[in-house]
């Protein structure tokens, strides 16, 4: 929920950020511009459970995105870049809907959580990851990591792969498109695609471990 941070903790959470998007604006340049045309508010949010992060962004709340304070400011840049992408996407599909009537309230099985998901979950969620494994992959490409924080790197975006794997075919099989969303499916392919091919230069170990990591999560969380 809502936290009310003391102007300490209030200029650390807004020192990250600063650093994120310093980062992002050399980045991908295209994308924080956008990113700072659309966000008119970042609220903090409190983080009980003391994940790795927890944020939000909500479709009756256009220009909000809600995220918890890390030190790690590549977190954050994920995190910004995730809740983006769900925004963006619920901004286009109020001029032009991805699933024809009656497709967003439709459930599947989701192969990430035991309950029964909309596939337009899926399909925001395959479109959140994309796009950070795509920034990601610029971040390892443009600066210089230490072999251990490479790796990790690596190994996020590792696990990642498959995740929007199986989103996309979910989404691929049962979703009934409009045109605009063809498109828009066909184009997440190709990224995705792309990240596949990045991501053959990874240590096989890693992406080894990304897949066996992905199959346990479905295991566990799918039905």
């Amino acid at each position: 929920g809502l936290i009310r941070n003391d102007a300490k903790a209030q200029a650390r959470f807004a020192a990250v950020l600063t650093r994120a998007m310093a980062r992002m604006e050399a980045v991908d340049p295209g994308l924080t511009a956008e990113m700072r045309d659309f966000l008119r508010l970042i609220v903090p949010l409190d983080n009980p459970k003391d994940y790795g992060s927890v944020s939000s962004s909500y479709k009756n709340l256009r220009g909000a995105l809600c995220l918890s304070h890390s030190d790690d400011a590549l977190l954050q840049e994920e995190t910004l870049i995730h809740e983006f992408c769900h925004q963006k996407a619920n901004l286009l599909t109020a001029a032009d809907p991805l699933l024809k009537p009656g497709q967003g309230g439709q459930v599947v099985y989701s192969p990430l959580r035991p309950d029964a998901r909309r596939l337009w979950g899926l399909l925001l969620g395959a479109h959140a990851f994309i796009n950070v494994n795509r920034y990601l992959l610029r971040v390892l490409r443009r600066e210089a990591f230490s072999k251990r924080d490479r790796l990790s790197v690596q190994g996020n975006i590792a696990r990642r792969l498959w995740h929007v794997d199986d989103m996309l075919r979910t989404v691929s099989l049962y979703a009934d498109l409009t045109p605009v969303g063809e498109r828009f499916q066909s184009r997440m392919w190709r990224e995705h695609a792309l990240t596949l091919h990045d991501a053959l230069g990874f240590p096989a170990a890693v992406l080894e471990e990304g897949r066996a990591r992905w199959l346990e999560h479905r295991a566990e969380k799918g039905l």
